[in-house]
């Protein structure tokens, strides 16, 4: 083992069990951490070891990528399971987790069945990790405070993915921008899972310079999208960010309203006009036949209708699957050639390029699928899909049940924008596998960790008091000066949970 390996893990073994102790007793720092661990999922990608690393190979995993991200969430669900109780009980379970945990137990069947083995290890690595600030977050959601933290955090990574975009289109000419991001298509689906989730806090009754910072950055996420000329990220983002205009809105006019209409409007134009040329170049070019063209004797383009020719070939050969994360090395080896298609077939499982020109390394070595259900469907089988499907079937259904209250309170406001942040995954998903990116998952499962806490405290909100007995706290209530009396709002008890005691 490298010496860097070596020094990583002892700094985790000394940091992780520190850390912890020191936010238990600071929870200034504890705010710190949760804050850093929402915001550098931006940063994740390029602030990691990788340990195990495969980083020529074409799969959605290249190695077991540990990332200071990973050590803030132990440390926050370290500080979670030790620090004040939420209500009567320290630990409760988080709906999905269930479901989540019989996917990780099936992708570990895909892998125990499938050769090789060691490419699903790396993304089994990842759904572990996911799981983590999963546990971390809904663990941890208390009250008003780390809702806000949540908002903030994800509206930090958006200014800054901001400003590396505009620095690299206008200060160095790029044409596609990717700001801090591996790819354009990736930063394009950070944002469309952002976005309305900020749009929704914006629209919410958080503190009004929380509520600005949160509309300026799903602006921004939006100028991000238009920097990237993704053709999909455009109309996903418009759709969902429509959703949440009409779920969250009043139809109440106000000065307010009008001058934040007028400046979104204006700045929209301003970007969209500079960029409008390249963003129709790449809408003039494309069309669903081409896109969704796949293998036949005359053409010699080939677009993502190939895909449902590799997944028909992968369920005839394999009926569970070609195992998780093999989709590349097994469609190059085997399917590739039964399309008839030129291929350069891994030659072992620590893979080189060397000797390979450009044109091999793009045109001969199959991608991971760009469709989250046909990858996952050629991967894991029937079984395996549908195991994914319902888990998927379950978030929906619980960001649903906060899509009707018509409440301004930011607990209903945010199932709503998490609801339509998950739709912006799904939506994108058919013309990538952007989920599987490691930014985009982790930010995917904090939402998800935000919704399951808010879904489980709402539905086990204890019942009201009798008239005369003072009402328990609600999650959502403002904290109160000392003598004064407490709010009267019956819009702010979506969830009621017992008086928390800080440290």
């Amino acid at each position: 083992m490298e010496i860097k390996y070596i020094i990583f893990l002892a700094g985790s073994a000394v940091a992780v069990p520190a850390g912890t102790i020191a936010a238990l007793n600071m929870p200034r720092l504890r705010d710190f951490f949760f804050f850093a661990m929402i915001a550098g999922t931006i940063v994740t990608n390029t602030l990691d070891i990788n340990f195990v690393s495969r980083e020529v190979y074409r799969g959605s995993s290249r190695g077991i990528e540990i990332s200071f991200v990973d050590i803030l969430a132990l440390i926050v669900l370290g500080c979670a399971c030790m620090g004040p109780k939420i209500g009567p009980r320290r630990f409760f379970w988080p709906p999905s987790l269930a479901l989540m945990i019989l996917y990780f137990f099936y992708c570990c069947f895909s892998i125990a069945i499938s050769d090789p083995k060691i490419f699903g290890v790396l993304e089994l690595s990842k759904i572990f990790r996911g799981m983590i600030i999963f546990l971390a977050v809904a663990m941890s959601i208390k009250g008003r405070r780390e809702l806000q933290i949540i908002v903030l955090g994800m509206a930090t990574a958006i200014f800054y993915a901001g400003l590396i975009s505009l620095k690299q289109r206008y200060l160095e000419g790029h044409h596609r921008i990717h700001g801090p991001l591996g790819s354009f298509t990736e930063l394009s689906q950070y944002c469309c899972v952002a976005g309305p989730v900020l749009a929704a806090a914006a629209l919410s009754n958080f503190s009004n310079w929380v509520r600005t910072l949160a509309g300026a950055a799903s602006v921004a996420a939006g100028i991000c999208i238009l920097l990237t000329i993704s053709r999909t990220g455009v109309a996903t983002y418009a759709i969902v960010m429509l959703g949440v205009a009409v779920t969250c809105n009043t139809t109440a006019i106000t000065p307010k309203k009008i001058g934040a209409l007028v400046l979104v409007a204006l700045m929209t134009a301003g970007i969209t006009a500079k960029s409008w040329d390249s963003v129709m170049e790449r809408f003039k070019d494309w069309s669903l036949e081409d896109e969704f063209q796949g293998v036949d004797e005359t053409s010699t383009y080939y677009g993502r209708g190939l895909y449902f020719d590799l997944t028909k070939l992968a369920l005839r050969d394999y009926p569970f699957g070609v195992g998780l994360n093999n989709w590349s090395y097994i469609a190059t080896r085997d399917f590739y050639p039964a399309l008839g298609l030129p291929n350069t077939p891994y030659t072992s499982t620590n893979p080189s390029f060397a000797g390979l020109s450009s044109y091999q390394v793009r045109h001969t070595i199959a991608p991971p699928a760009h469709n989250l259900a046909l990858l996952t469907l050629g991967e894991l089988g029937i079984p395996g899909f549908a195991v994914f499907g319902i888990l998927w079937i379950r978030w929906f259904q619980m960001g649903g049940t906060f899509l009707f209250r018509r409440s301004p309170d930011i607990v209903s406001r945010l199932g709503v924008g998490i609801l339509f942040g998950l739709a912006g995954v799904i939506l994108q998903s058919f013309s990538e596998y952007g989920f599987r990116h490691t930014s985009i998952f982790f930010q995917t499962h904090i939402l998800l960790g935000t919704l399951a806490a808010l879904y489980y405290h709402r539905e086990n909100a204890p019942p009201m008091p009798p008239p005369g007995v003072r009402p328990p706290m609600d999650i959502t209530a403002r904290p109160q000066r000392s003598g004064a009396q407490p709010a009267e709002d019956s819009s702010t008890l979506a969830i009621r949970l017992p008086r928390i005691r800080r440290l």
